[in-house]
């Protein structure tokens, strides 16, 4: 027998283990190809829209709109022979009519509506050890973001995962390849995106004392936003993680973490990382935990690393008192400068039951030891990882910034944001301030990479002392809160030139929150000074959600922040409101109401934006019909556009 019978023979025999594994699925006949479930939506949708813009340059324009569009939705679920040997479901989705013209006109104000998708996954084996499944997805898809920027994406994706199961090694194999266009309607900016990523899993045991996993991961990212960023990048990722046991009751354990990565591209470097870590229980009551961090970067230009050791010892007395100590060590070295920091502490959790309520006092103190020796005039800063929100401000770390070298990214390194339409900065004496816009590419709450150079300071050395101090009352079952917050940060043993670049803060947080049943409502007061950016600011703030009866719900919340920037003498405010109604009149019909209003006031953020929602929706059996109405109203930077819509659908459902 050559060879080519032995494969053949070898696959013939595979596929019959295939077929007859795990038993309770051989009731299953035999067939060529077995459709196993059909079902779906068939449907139309009457639309009236009319919309009222504004713009800076003078430019105004009214439209109106009116459409009738179909929907079509098909799920399938089919084997060939036997659902052992190969499985198929499929996903599809079609709006027909207009709707491409209607959107290049009135965007929809819903949150995403889907022009066209389909969707395909096959597996093949999968009652095996060793099996295949392969998926391929298309979409068509309008959304906006934050209601302010009004979206056309186009998305392609197809991919495959390998899996060997076993009882040494299990290994997973996957591999993706995705496509996205993106047009942003009005303004016509596009933003193109193709990334392939392969990457590799594994798991093992060495004994019953370890847990293993390694990993490798390679990307592929070409990325273009608006004609002028284009990013090229290659990413190749190997990691190495393990946790060793070392008593049986896996309570005391050692981590580790190895990984290696180096990028070809946008900008070349490799980076090594070693990460280490225990916890040990000394007695019941006592637990050390340490770690040790070394992380390098080398690239063209620098080169960086870090090595970071630290110890805490924690103790528990009578569930009631917690306390700590800590030490930690930071070397960090690059090509123009040398920085050790000695960081070291203490801090104290006392909570007590009191008469009708519970107190609850922490402090916490730790001083630090900080030299810093600079060998040249510029600073390169890469990857500094900065949150932006709509309601704090955001600092850069570094004083004397050349605000033409910043560049924001996204973690993964691949999408740069625009400054004026994703973000922009802020002069605050010395430093800079980064806002992100609403309708940017930067979400609310995201973490994003800084990259940007900076006047290097002359060389210095200080020691610092940081505490904070926090207070609360819970009365009547946590009926009432009262709690109080200190933040101190200071310095003093100061050798250096520019004094003033140290951000000294002093903060004093009051606060009052009410709980009663399905309600919270609170008001905090807070005072920060600092030599940066010192400010007071006043929140007030409502969460209410409850099923009041059985066929009606409702949801409610609310924010309001002011804030008074002192040295600027600048005011901001945020107001924020939403609302839900969920009411079912009978069995068959229900109506749902929903209430947006959102409201910014500062420099280049000012924006007052109101939605409002109403949809009516009965069923009988397998029919559904509904009719909604939706009005629309965004002043954006003294771009003003006015919105009102409508709808009927009707829908089957088989």
């Amino acid at each position: 027998m050559n060879y080519k019978h032995q494969i053949l023979l070898i696959t013939t025999l595979y596929l019959i283990a295939a077929v007859n594994a795990n038993s309770q699925q051989n009731n299953y006949p035999i067939r060529f190809w077995d459709i196993q479930m059909i079902n779906g939506l068939i449907g139309t949708e009457g639309e009236y829209k009319y919309q009222n813009i504004f713009l800076r340059n003078s430019y105004k324009d009214k439209l109106k709109n009116s459409t009738i569009t179909g929907q079509l939705i098909l799920n399938t679920q089919s084997y060939f022979y036997h659902p052992n040997l190969l499985t198929l479901e499929t996903n599809f989705q079609f709006n027909p009519g207009t709707r491409k013209n209607i959107y290049l006109v009135i965007p929809d104000r819903t949150d995403i509506v889907i022009g066209e998708s389909v969707r395909g996954n096959v597996r093949f084996l999968q009652s095996l050890p060793i099996n295949l499944s392969a998926f391929s997805q298309y979409s068509h898809i309008f959304t906006n973001r934050e209601y302010t920027t009004d979206l056309e994406s186009n998305n392609f994706s197809y991919g495959g995962i390998f899996n060997y199961r076993n009882k040494v090694a299990p290994i997973n194999l996957s591999f993706q390849d995705n496509k996205m266009s993106q047009t942003e309607l009005r303004t016509n900016r596009k933003y193109l995106n193709d990334r392939t990523n392969i990457k590799l899993n594994s798991s093992f045991e060495f004994s019953k004392m370890d847990e293993n996993k390694l990993s490798a991961s390679f990307d592929s990212y070409k990325n273009e936003y608006s004609n002028l960023h284009k990013i090229s990048s290659n990413i190749s990722t190997f990691t190495f993680n393990t946790v060793l046991k070392l008593d049986s009751s896996a309570q005391n354990k050692i981590f580790s973490n190895i990984l290696y990565s180096q990028n070809q591209g946008y900008i070349d470097y490799e980076k090594y990382q070693l990460a280490e870590s225990f916890l040990y229980f000394l007695e019941k009551k006592l637990k050390l935990l340490g770690n040790f961090n070394y992380n390098k970067m080398v690239g063209t230009e620098f080169i960086n690393s870090q090595q970071n050791i630290n110890f805490r010892l924690e103790h528990e007395l009578f569930k009631s008192v917690k306390s700590h100590i800590f030490f930690e060590n930071i070397r960090n070295n690059q090509s123009f400068s040398n920085e050790q920091l000695n960081n070291y502490g203490s801090g104290v959790l006392y909570s007590k039951k009191i008469p009708k309520g519970i107190l609850t006092l922490s402090y916490n103190y730790s001083k630090q030891n900080v030299e810093k020796k600079n060998f040249e005039n510029n600073l390169l800063i890469l990857n500094e990882k900065i949150v932006l929100t709509n309601t704090e401000i955001t600092i850069l770390s570094n004083p004397f910034i050349d605000v033409y070298s910043i560049i924001i990214k996204s973690l993964t390194n691949d999408i740069i944001y625009r400054e004026n339409i994703d973000y922009i900065l802020i002069r605050r004496d010395n430093f800079l301030e980064v806002q992100r816009l609403p309708g940017g590419l930067i979400e609310d709450g995201s973490e994003v990479f800084v990259d940007y150079r900076a006047e290097t300071q002359p060389s210095y050395k200080y020691d610092s002392y940081s505490s904070t101090f926090y207070s609360s009352i819970s009365l009547l079952e946590n009926l009432f809160e009262f709690y109080f917050r200190l933040l101190s940060n200071n310095y003093y043993n100061i050798n250096t030139t520019y004094a003033n670049i140290l951000k000294i803060t002093s903060q004093k947080v009051f606060g009052i929150k009410i709980n009663y049943k399905f309600i919270t409502a609170g008001f905090e007061l807070d005072n920060y000074e600092s030599n940066i950016v010192p400010l007071k600011s006043k929140r007030y703030y409502l969460r209410a959600g409850s099923k009041l009866f059985d066929n009606l719900s409702l949801s409610i919340t609310g924010n309001l922040k002011f804030v008074e920037l002192l040295e600027d003498k600048n005011e901001q405010e945020f107001h924020d409101i939403n609302s839900m109604i969920n009411y079912r009149l009978t069995s068959n019909l229900d109506l749902k109401l929903e209430t947006n209003h959102r409201v910014q006031k500062g420099m280049g953020m000012n924006l007052d934006l109101g939605i409002f929602r109403g949809e009516l929706r009965f069923n009988y059996r397998e029919f559904y019909f509904s009719f909604g109405a939706e009005s629309y109203n965004r002043n954006f930077i003294e771009e003003k556009i006015n919105y009102i819509g409508g709808f009927i659908r009707l829908q089957r459902k088989f």
